[in-house]
């Protein structure tokens, strides 16, 4: 959390310099997007988990899956063209100009599944869980880069249906796409404020 707080203090001091910043910023297992105050868990790191682990887990935590809504708009700041009106999911196919869209997101979350083909070609995917809509069944989202004798291309889905989701059940070489709010920075400094404040006044009481 000091990791988190510490970024965010660092942008919002970006911000009142009038430096432009992007929009995502990494951090230490994850990447806080600064438009939404989400912090993105790494799906990594949640590989091998059931649902039902998380919910026991981390969820209580403040975690909690990332809704469809959450990751598109994660692919939007990253770079990817607006949804065209009516449509809610991104279904990118798989082409050389969303290679570098495809790696940038999945060097901000990590990959769940890098396969090394030789010749410096490689195979590696970001895939997890996104939150459920009825019980027992989930969304999920995958980000997709290949790199082969010379050819490179990138593909970014979001499953349009539940898939039903056994309790003990893990997406094979996938993990969670887990989300926490954090306070917005003027929150965070009224809230050291206060403790400075509060500190001063036990002080002068004794």
């Amino acid at each position: 959390m000091k990791g988190i707080i510490l970024s965010i203090t660092l942008v919002s001091l970006l911000n009142l310099s009038g430096l432009a910043i992007a929009s995502l910023v990494n951090l230490t297992s994850g990447v806080f997007d600064t438009d939404t105050k989400l912090y993105w868990r790494e799906p990594a790191l949640t590989q091998n988990k059931s649902v039902n682990d998380l919910k026991k887990s981390l969820i209580p935590q403040g975690w909690s899956l990332a809704s469809r809504n959450d990751f598109n708009t994660l692919v939007l700041h990253a770079g990817a063209d607006p949804l065209p009106s009516g449509t809610f999911l991104y279904s990118i196919s798989r082409s050389e100009q969303h290679f570098d869209l495809a790696e940038y997101l999945i060097t901000l979350l990590g990959s769940t599944y890098r396969s090394e083909l030789g010749n410096g070609d490689y195979r590696q995917q970001t895939l997890g869980w996104l939150s459920d809509n009825d019980a027992g069944s989930h969304y999920y989202a995958m980000i997709e880069s290949y790199s082969v004798e010379g050819v490179t291309w990138g593909s970014i889905f979001t499953h349009g249906n539940p898939v039903p989701v056994e309790p003990w059940y893990t997406l094979p070489q996938g993990g969670s796409f887990l989300v926490r709010n954090v306070p917005e920075p003027s929150a965070i400094f009224s809230s050291i404020s206060l403790l400075i404040l509060l500190l001063v006044a036990r002080i002068k009481k004794y």
